[in-house]
């Protein structure tokens, strides 16, 4: 088990970091948002799926209103085609946000998620991490359960050696 302090939400105006004009110039430089499949980062969201024994995990790039599931892992059918999301439905937004990894052990009890519409939809535990390129943070690379977890030091690593494969593809 393990803890990170994080910072509070009323630390961050989070809508004003994901329109941060440097960011969104380092998310176009990633050439992630077209229309053309990716297949190698769906299989990287399985990889991670099947290591942390989740039942989802993606590859989230935030724009400035949007998340976009470049890479995803167990979604359900009816929403496989639609890889796009408002952001403010996304937990990635506290990632990018935050600049740093964030970690939901039972979001019924986090105060930041408890009432967020992912919740609702059933995400208990979260844990992602920041995808970056020229120094900015584009989104995040997570994995998602539907029942309450302690995520752990291992799980950690486990996920940030995943990232490092989705960086270095993005270059």
């Amino acid at each position: 088990m393990f803890s990170l302090r994080r910072k509070r939400e009323d630390d961050v105006d989070v809508q004003l970091v994901l329109e941060n004009l440097s960011r969104l110039d380092a998310v176009k430089a990633t050439h992630l948002l077209g229309p053309e499949p990716r297949p190698e980062f769906d299989e990287l969201a399985e990889k991670a799926s099947g290591q942390l024994r989740t039942p989802m995990a993606f590859l989230s790039i935030l724009s400035g209103h949007h998340s976009h599931l470049v890479g995803a892992a167990g979604l359900a059918e009816d929403s496989a085609e639609e890889r796009q999301i408002p952001a403010e439905e996304s937990y990635c937004q506290h990632v990018v946000a935050f600049d740093d990894v964030f970690v939901v052990d039972n979001a019924r009890t986090d105060a930041l998620v408890a009432n967020h519409p992912a919740t609702a939809d059933g995400v208990r535990a979260y844990l992602g991490v920041p995808i970056r390129k020229n120094g900015q943070t584009v989104g995040s690379f997570c994995v998602v359960d539907t029942k309450p977890r302690r995520w752990t030091e291992k799980n950690l690593a486990a996920l940030e050696a995943l990232a490092a494969e989705v960086t270095e593809e993005i270059g």
